[in-house]
């Protein structure tokens, strides 16, 4: 969605949050307008249920409910919670990442330690068995890079 859709969508909501609050007789106070603007939005089912059944109850919005209305929905200890949850996710996340990033680079490092080893050996060639030895090694050293960024691959994907 692009920032024009999303302004255009936020403003919307933002006047019709702010007409639910007078239809009830309510200020536009920040926790009236956060309760009808999430009202609105759709986006908290459970609000939305509460509200209609309040109102359909003939229930009033008042200032006392709309307080209830923002203790049981809108908490700062439920805030506080949605943050040490994505918190732990982003943490896991980041773990993963670190892991995924160690493996390459013992990946790269040991490929660097065979070719070192490789290009010792060069020099000191004789006959066609030991240039197949150094051909081997340089084989078995690629496909052990291949394979260790095929994992890495596939733990960045996980």
């Amino acid at each position: 969605m692009s920032y024009t859709a999303d302004l255009d969508r936020s403003l919307d909501l933002a006047q019709r949050a702010i007409k639910h609050a007078q239809k009830h007789g309510m200020a536009p106070t920040p926790r009236n307008f956060e309760i009808w603007y999430q009202y609105v939005s759709g986006e908290n089912g459970a609000l939305n249920e509460d509200i209609d059944r309040r109102i359909s109850d003939g229930d009033q919005i008042t200032e006392s409910v709309a307080g209830e209305i923002q203790n049981q929905y809108f908490s700062p200890s439920q805030s506080a919670d949605n943050v040490v949850s994505l918190s732990s996710k982003i943490s896991i996340e980041i773990e993963q990442a670190i892991a995924v990033i160690s493996a390459a680079a013992g990946t790269n490092s040991a490929y660097g330690t065979s070719l070192e080893g490789v290009g010792s050996q060069i020099g000191k060639v004789k006959n066609a068995d030991d240039l197949r030895t150094i051909a081997e090694t340089l084989v078995k050293a690629s496909r052990d890079m291949e394979n260790g960024k095929e994992q890495q691959r596939s733990g960045i994907q996980t």
